[in-house]
């Protein structure tokens, strides 16, 4: 009895996990924005990747009200999808797409949830401000510390 509850146990801890996500890679024109990021993360807190494996693609949110989405699954696996008609956007400037890369990657590799309080200047207190305003460049820093350094 005991062999076969024995072999029971190892089956079920050998099962694999079937990969859920849509999409893989990283986009070309997303990659810049991801490197950044390591970039700032490895001067923020001495770890220089991301916990995750986490593609990042455009897809076509015409129907939907968001800029950007990271979906994780149970399992653990994470993607970030970006509209493309707005990160085409002749307005959408380095700013609004390092703000909405770095949000993004804020909720799948940091696990942050949205954060709608403001600063004493009524700037967000943080990168995970549920609305993408571009406020990096106002005070890059300040953002960078609080996104990496978060309690």
């Amino acid at each position: 009895m005991k062999k076969l509850i024995l072999v029971a146990l190892l089956l079920t801890g050998c099962a694999k996990v079937k990969d859920p996500r849509t999409i893989h890679g990283i986009a070309p024109e997303i990659q810049p924005y991801v490197d950044l990021y390591l970039q700032a993360k490895c001067m923020y807190t001495h770890n220089c990747f991301m916990y995750y494996d986490i593609p990042i693609q455009f897809a076509d949110f015409s129907n939907k009200s968001d800029i950007g989405i990271c979906t994780w699954w149970s399992s653990g696996y994470r993607q970030i999808t970006i509209d493309r008609v707005y990160w085409d956007n002749p307005y959408v400037t380095e700013d609004l797409k390092i703000s909405l890369i770095f949000h993004e990657l804020g909720h799948c590799d940091l696990n942050r949830q949205h954060n709608s309080a403001l600063r004493s200047n009524g700037q967000p207190i943080s990168f995970m401000y549920p609305y993408n305003v571009g406020y990096l460049l106002q005070d890059e820093t300040y953002y960078f510390n609080e996104l990496f350094n978060y309690n």
